[in-house]
């Protein structure tokens, strides 16, 4: 999704760019520990790799904002600056996010119906890539059919510990109060978050700034490529 700003950053900057454990890249249908701790020590292991020691910028889109967050507050005095672009922040997500879209509808729903889909997605990925392309015209066709490498066992458990169960108010509240420089962003038109919920949650804390990108929807990132490198704060911000 950032490969347009991750270049244009790389010419300043080393830069990593992981996918999410489980999905995309990191598809492995031989693992089956998808939860937080997993997540951030593969982060953890691609900093150490690829950064070494050097201070962190940090990007997240989507559901990948809420290990961007856990990751800075897991060690803030290495961290610049963090963008979380559509972070699925909502006071309460097993309602807001049946809005999200059909699978996720049919998560919170009928968790049942939901596996089988993506098995049947597991089965059938090449098919189940072009479907997604073809339902989400507004991402790039090449991006669109990487919806479907994932497993059940990768999806549920980012579903439930990266949107369901994430207690927003404790890691935005301990980010601000480690002084981590932080902006939220949302496209004016995205379905995922609440820019309202997150302003209440954050209204006393002064490094953490909210954005809306007038007319965006949750393609921002590669709707608009220039947002990660315009809105991530900078190192001299801290």
């Amino acid at each position: 999704i950032f490969a347009v700003a991750a270049e244009e950053l790389a010419e300043h900057h080393r830069v990593a760019v992981p996918d999410l454990l489980g999905f995309g890249r990191s598809l492995d249908e031989s693992v089956d520990d998808f939860g937080t701790e997993a997540h951030l020590a593969a982060l953890e292991f691609v900093i150490n790799e690829a950064l070494g020691d050097r201070p962190l910028l940090i990007g997240g889109h989507s559901m990948g904002s809420t290990l961007a967050l856990r990751l800075a507050n897991r060690m803030p005095d290495r961290v610049a600056g963090v963008l979380c672009l559509g972070a699925p922040i909502w006071s309460n997500p097993h309602t807001s996010i049946a809005n999200a879209g059909p699978m996720a509808r049919a998560f919170v729903l009928n968790e049942r119906l939901a596996a089988t889909i993506c098995r049947w997605n597991c089965h059938h990925r090449q098919a189940s890539g072009w479907l997604s392309a073809a339902i989400a015209v507004q991402w790039p066709k090449r991006i669109a059919r990487q919806a479907s490498l994932h497993t059940w066992p990768a999806y549920h458990q980012a579903m439930e510990q990266q949107i369901l169960d994430v207690d927003w108010s404790t890691l935005l509240t301990s980010l601000g109060q480690q002084r981590v420089p932080i902006t939220l962003a949302w496209g004016s038109r995205d379905p995922i978050g609440d820019p309202t919920y997150a302003g209440r949650l954050v209204e006393t804390l002064d490094t953490i700034n909210i954005e809306i990108i007038p007319g965006a929807d949750h393609s921002a990132p590669v709707a608009h490529p220039a947002l990660l490198s315009a809105l991530l704060p900078t190192p001299d911000t801290r």
